[in-house]
């Protein structure tokens, strides 16, 4: 899975939540306490638009955790009754979603986007991942890779 950000994004949080759940075991199910506890930077810009440029690289920028899980605990009821949401992103109709238990990517397909694809990946199936930092005006994503 690869996945591009907008250059606020916090890629520092996201590995280091990444560590916790990948290398440490911690979102299996098993012992989430605490495990989104420093996902919260004060200087990111959680919910503000996407920009042109940013839709067009497919540029994914940070969302509201509550509102991603109130809407993901109704209807449709994806979520587990004790699976919380630690980190979202949204580019476009799409969304990509770090939760206790999983990694899901939600994409809205066509142009009414009644047809929603929704891919679960459990933490113990990933074994490695990469985080690449944005660079200068051209290079201006942040890019995060599953293995």
């Amino acid at each position: 899975v690869d996945i591009d950000f907008e250059n606020d994004v916090p890629v520092h949080l996201i590995y280091k939540f990444l560590s916790q759940v990948v290398i440490q075991g911690k979102g299996s199910g098993k012992d989430t306490a605490g495990a989104g506890a420093f996902i919260h930077d004060s200087d990111v810009s959680v919910g503000e638009d996407t920009g042109v440029l940013d839709l067009v690289g497919s540029n994914f920028s940070q969302i509201d955790n509550a509102e991603v899980e109130r809407k993901l605990k109704s209807r449709p009821d994806i979520l587990l009754n004790d699976e919380t949401v630690e980190m979202a992103f949204q580019c476009g109709r799409d969304s990509f979603i770090l939760t206790s238990k999983r990694l899901l990517k939600i994409d809205v397909q066509g142009v009414s986007g009644k047809k929603v694809e929704y891919l679960s990946i459990l933490w113990p199936c990933i074994k490695a991942f990469s985080v690449e930092t944005a660079g200068n005006v051209i290079d201006r994503d942040s890019e995060l890779t599953l293995f």
